[in-house]
């Protein structure tokens, strides 16, 4: 194990096998001087590991004879929200060694321009590999080298564009200007109103939090300065408690800064634009960027649908989640749309993506693959905006009712329409309601500002999020450690106590082992219903919701993660599967509202 140089807390496992990530993919080839002799290295994509504590890395891989032999160290980051993690060197400090390495102390590395792909000989052209490498995430994740992608300007107008190369390249002609006349066409008293009253909300707030910020600031510099002329002692110990409370509604404020800062800066196109005859002129602009609305209109209105890859949630390895399903904005039934167009959206910018260059499709020329993504992911609850498209209604088998039991069941549990979906590998760049699967109106974002703090909420509110808590009169590492243990609790009790943090000691917390690795306890499980020949039972519904409870009461900062999702229908995500109501997580939630 070494010790992380930023926090002495994480220690790195040394392995020296490929991550499973960074396996057949391509990377840029480094060199560099260690102990007078040039070695080469590689390094691979970003790895999230500890993101709770605001840690990322990203692997070092030894070159030797043209190909990578071993895992040699990494470098590593603190995280912070916006950053992008295409790897640059420029932007880290010394790596960090593994110990057959850890006589290096100095490092001066010089990039090769050059490409490789992983396990293969260096290859020539290095502009032609740039782009064969920009294009190849897609590639990969859809199996499918057929794939492509045509980049577009991200100068405000990369949505219309995206849609204006698509339609061209099947022979169908409009411009920019022409679909942002369509939107203009359909603005309404109503819209342009909801619009300025949330910029008009959304700067008060800004300027509400960045006041506070500041007093804050002022307030700690106070008691600071109190402090110094300070000899008593006692009144010197409760300056410096009042300075630490401070410190921490700084710390806090200062997150919600940045959040009500990007939050204003969505809405910052409508500032001066106080009618709607100005609001009609700066949609003809590209200081209107495609949002939710101006890409249901033009769908609606052009008769085209688009299909949303996230190239974001690819990275992190969100895989599950890279296929966005969207929402319905509009009240239409019924949609048949003439073409398919699919684009790769990161947040703020598209791009097209590609068939063999081709980028605009009919249902029946569409990719057997794409529209499995469909089927599999967003046809689950038989509703949202594919469900209202006869063709994908049709391929799915059937118009089988949604069922409303479980409103009818739980309905008290939650209330509205707004949604949010749990996953323990969920992404952290999605904001409440952004996710897959989720829906939160604009006009609801505010309530749900709190949510923002942790980027990581929704994967906390999971079973499998790690964190310690009682019960049973033992220690636990997750919710999902201790329904495993309920499985052995009668019928094998020294079994069941393995699940047990009481059954590790503290320094042996970080080996993979039972009580500390989820995949790894799971796989026991597994691996004991086979020797005994015997399927087990499903943890039952008190085991779980007795190890719930007591992940969110013994944990002051989880509770507080679970009130924030206030009355939302909270829901957990099964691949190819409809989500499962978080029926026992929103019951424990109704006792804190």
């Amino acid at each position: 194990m070494v010790v992380s140089l930023i926090d002495p807390t994480i220690e790195y496992e040394e392995k020296r096998e490929i991550e499973e990530i960074d396996k057949n993919t391509k990377a840029e080839i480094y060199e560099t001087d260690i102990n007078d002799k040039t070695i080469q290295f590689v390094v691979g994509k970003i790895i999230k590991k500890y993101i709770d504590k605001n840690i990322i890395y990203y692997p070092i891989y030894l070159i030797k004879n043209s190909k990578v032999d071993s895992q040699v160290g990494l470098y590593e980051k603190k995280y912070k929200k916006g950053y992008d993690e295409k790897f640059n060197i420029d932007e880290f400090d010394e790596p960090l060694f593994f110990v057959v390495f850890e006589t290096v102390k100095q490092v001066v590395v010089e990039q090769v321009v050059v490409e490789q792909k992983v396990v293969e000989p260096p290859v020539e052209n290095t502009q032609k590999n740039k782009k064969r490498e920009r294009k190849r995430w897609i590639q990969e994740f859809m199996k499918d080298d057929h794939f492509g992608i045509v980049d577009t300007k991200g100068d405000g107008n990369c949505m219309f564009s995206a849609i204006e190369k698509g339609l061209s390249s099947v022979g169908r002609f409009i411009t920019i200007s022409d679909m942002r006349d369509i939107l203009v066409k359909n603005v309404t008293t109503v819209l342009f109103n909801t619009y300025k009253i949330l910029h008009d909300d959304a700067e008060k707030q800004y300027k509400n939090v960045s006041d506070n910020t500041k007093s804050l600031k002022k307030s700690f510099d106070d008691i600071k300065k109190k402090t110094k002329n300070t000899k008593e002692r006692s009144e010197k110990m409760q300056l410096v408690k009042e300075a630490e409370d401070i410190s921490k509604k700084h710390t806090r404020e200062k997150r919600e800064l940045e959040f009500a800062k990007e939050y204003y800066e969505e809405f910052l196109f409508m500032k001066g634009i106080d009618s709607e005859e100005k609001f009609k002129s700066l949609i003809k602009t590209n200081a209107f960027w495609g949002d939710t609305w101006a890409l249901s209109t033009l769908e609606r209105e052009m008769n085209i649908k688009l299909m949303l890859f996230s190239e974001e949630s690819y990275i992190s390895g969100d895989y599950e989640n890279v296929f966005k399903c969207g929402q319905l904005n509009d009240d239409m039934k019924l949609f048949e749309p003439e073409y398919y167009i699919m684009v790769i959206y990161t947040g703020n910018h598209y791009q097209l993506i590609t068939y063999d260059d081709v980028g605009a499709f009919n249902f029946k020329d569409l990719m057997d693959s794409v529209k499995d993504l469909v089927v599999n992911k967003c046809l689950e609850r038989n509703e949202g905006p594919y469900y209202i498209i006869p063709d994908f209604k049709m391929l799915k088998g059937g118009s089988k009712k949604n069922s409303n039991k479980d409103k009818e069941l739980h309905s008290d549990l939650y209330k509205g329409l707004t949604v949010f979906q749990i996953y323990e590998y969920a992404s952290d760049f999605d904001a409440p309601g952004k996710g897959n699967g989720e829906r939160l109106d604009k006009s609801e974002v505010d309530n749900y500002k709190d949510l923002r703090h942790d980027t990581s909420w929704r994967r906390i509110l999971s079973n499998e999020w790690l964190c310690e808590f009682t019960l049973d009169g033992h220690k636990w590492n997750s919710v999902e450690h201790y329904c495993l243990a309920s499985l052995f609790k009668k019928t094998d009790p020294e079994y069941y106590l393995k699940f047990s943090l009481d059954s590790v000691s503290k320094e042996n917390r970080k080996k993979k082992q039972i009580a500390t690795n989820i995949d790894y306890a799971r796989k026991v499980v597994s691996v004991y219903e086979k020797e005994k020949e015997d399927e087990l039972k499903q943890p039952s519904s008190k085991s779980m919701e007795d190890a719930i409870r007591a992940k969110f009461m013994q944990n002051e900062d989880l509770k507080e993660i679970l009130s924030h999702t206030k009355n939302a229908k909270l829901v957990y995500f099964v691949p190819k599967s409809s989500p499962i109501p978080a029926t026992l997580l929103m019951k424990i939630r109704k006792t804190l509202l």
